[in-house]
Order: C-alpha cells, then sequence, then structure tokens
C-alpha cells in the first residue's frame, strides 16, 4: 500500500539530497520501503520490490520482477529464521533452568 504524508523529515543521505534539490528548485520524489527494525542495515529484496512496484505504476512502465521477487521471498524465509534464532538466544540469556543440568545435585549442608 501507498502512503502518502505531507511533512515528513527524511534523514540520511536520501534526505540530504531532497534538501539540496529544493534548495536549487529541483522537483524530487522519495520512495522508501518499510524494514524490520532488527534489519535495517542488510539488503531487503522485498522493500525494494515494494519500491519498484511503485514506481512502475507512476511512471506507466513494465518491468519483468520475477527474479527480485523470488529473492524477497528467500530473503523473507532467511529473516524469519535469523530472528526466530535471535529470540531463542534473547530467551535463553534472560532465563534461569529450574534444574541443574549436571546430572549431580548438590549437597545440602
Amino acid at each position: 500500500d501507498l502512503i502518502q504524508k505531507g511533512n515528513l523529515h527524511i534523514a540520511g543521505l536520501n534526505g540530504l539530497l531532497l534538501g539540496i534539490a529544493k534548495e536549487r528548485d529541483i522537483d524530487g520524489v522519495c520512495l522508501l520501503g518499510e524494514v524490520p527494525m532488527y534489519a535495517t542495515r542488510i539488503q531487503n529484496p522485498t522493500a525494494a520490490l515494494a519500491i519498484l512496484m511503485v514506481l512502475t505504476k507512476m511512471l506507466d512502465i513494465e518491468i519483468d520482477t520475477a527474479e527480485l521477487a523470488q529473492l524477497a521471498k528467500e530473503t523473507k524465509e532467511k529473516m524469519k529464521q535469523a530472528a526466530a534464532a535471535a529470540m531463542g538466544e534473547y530467551i535463553d540469556y534472560f532465563t534461569e533452568p529450574i534444574w541443574e543440568y549436571g546430572g549431580e545435585e548438590e549437597e545440602e549442608e
């Protein structure tokens, strides 16, 4: 779904380019794809595909997105697995077992 908003703060290089363009009276547009907070520093073909779909509608052109769609599907599955593993590690880190793992019970003094 395309969400159009008015005054937004766009940080980073995206915002810098738009700001410079505005100062020079150059029209600009910024299409951003939503990514999970934990995956902001890795490639995200799902977000790229969403942006590409909007762009092709805006420009009224057709682009073969099958390869990108397949990559998005594979990446989404890998990200699910990574998130599940991270959650398991998080739970293990902050959880104490209610029994001993060593097989030997501690002797009471």
